[in-house]
Formats: C-alpha cells, sequence, structure tokens
C-alpha cells in the first residue's frame, strides 16, 4: 500500500547503522514530497532504486545526506519526471 502515501517525513528515524537504502520508496507513486533532512546516510553503501517510480515525486529534502561512502545510486530517480525540487 505504499503507492497510496503522499508525502513523508522521518524527525527521530534512527538511521546512523543504515547501509542499505535500496529501493526504499521504490514505487511509491503517489509519493510526491519527502523530507529525509534527518536521515544520517554515513554509513550508506547502496542508494540503487530509491526512488524508482515515484512518479508524482516533485519535491526532495535530502540536503544533510552524507555521500561518500556509497557506491550505488545507479536509477535513484529513474521514472521521477516530475521532481523540481531538490
Amino acid at each position: 500500500m505504499l503507492r497510496k502515501l503522499t508525502n513523508l517525513e522521518f524527525p527521530q528515524f534512527e538511521t546512523k547503522e543504515l547501509t542499505n537504502m535500496g529501493a526504499m520508496f521504490q514505487g511509491c507513486e503517489s509519493l510526491t514530497s519527502v523530507n529525509l533532512d534527518n536521515f544520517d546516510t554515513s554509513q550508506v553503501t547502496s542508494m540503487t532504486l530509491l526512488f524508482e517510480s515515484c512518479y508524482s515525486l516533485i519535491s526532495i529534502n535530502i540536503n544533510h545526506f552524507v555521500t561518500n561512502k556509497v557506491k550505488d545510486m545507479s536509477y535513484m530517480f529513474h521514472n521521477c519526471s516530475k521532481l523540481t525540487d531538490l
């Protein structure tokens, strides 16, 4: 049922040990905005397909993403043609 989500915010989501964000929001077709400002991505190595096929996605807040350990970002925004605010 993730297809029905329209916006997401994670004010206190614990992510400091997160290593794989692959396909985390893949297929969330109705999602229009995501605020990942509080995500700790310092250990993440894969962001492949993260927002793939989020057709309605317009805005993402990833201002604090740390990507120095990421090895794969392939197709991260594939099929996100409405995305205008990153």
